[in-house]
């Protein structure tokens, strides 16, 4: 949009969203403030039995319009918790664990979906 309204039209978009400084998948939002500092790591990182909290989900995964669906539907979205359950390289996977519920995700997607550990 930042291209097809006015600067005045901007700024009220701006501030009728709450001034957020990153998209709802955690990305920075260029614009005259300072891009605040990415955190974490790609999940494929993390090992089994850790706790993670999702940071964020990269712009390469926001272009695939099921994978969305499917974080979404699944409940992985920034600030959700989960526990690393299965970190299996040789199969290409990583299995996700959430209130008895199991998401797998492919080591390629894993690569996709910053996470920090979560802090007790």
């Amino acid at each position: 949009l930042e291209h097809g309204i006015s600067p005045r039209v901007e700024s009220k978009l701006f501030q009728a969203l709450g001034q957020p400084v990153t998209c709802p998948h955690g990305n920075p939002i260029p614009g005259d403030e300072a891009v605040p500092t990415l955190r974490g790591t790609p999940l494929d990182n993390m090992a089994e039995g850790v706790e993670v909290v999702v940071e964020r989900i990269s712009e390469a995964a926001e272009r695939n319009s099921k994978l969305m669906e499917y974080l979404f539907r699944n409940g992985l979205v920034p600030g959700a918790r989960f526990k690393v359950k299965e970190q299996a390289s040789y199969a290409g996977t990583v299995v996700l664990s959430k209130e008895g519920q199991d998401l797998p995700l492919s080591l390629h997607v894993a690569r996709m979906i910053w996470v920090t550990g979560a802090r007790t």
